[in-house]
């Protein structure tokens, strides 16, 4: 997570604040693992960001993982769905 980078901080310290373990944390920064709506919600109270600046850093990173070519956006029915190569 870039966020926790930002902050100079361990994962378990990042664990630690969102109320949840060192191992999620590390699942979730290596894309092992998916959450929920309410995990999300503690991990974002838990470093002080709110859910506009997580649909922008999900924005910013899905249009620098199309740049990349890791990921391929094709139109359907006017939705976007994503695919990964």
């Amino acid at each position: 997570m870039r966020w926790r980078a930002e902050l100079h901080i361990s994962q378990f310290k990042m664990a630690d604040l969102c109320a949840t373990s060192r191992t999620h944390i590390s699942r979730l920064e290596n894309c092992k693992e998916s959450t929920t709506l309410p995990k999300i919600n503690t991990i974002l109270n838990g470093i002080g960001k709110s859910w506009t600046e997580f649909g922008e850093a999900m924005d910013k990173a899905l249009k620098e993982q199309v740049a990349a070519k890791q990921i391929k956006l094709k139109a359907a029915e006017n939705k976007p769905i994503w695919s990964v190569k």
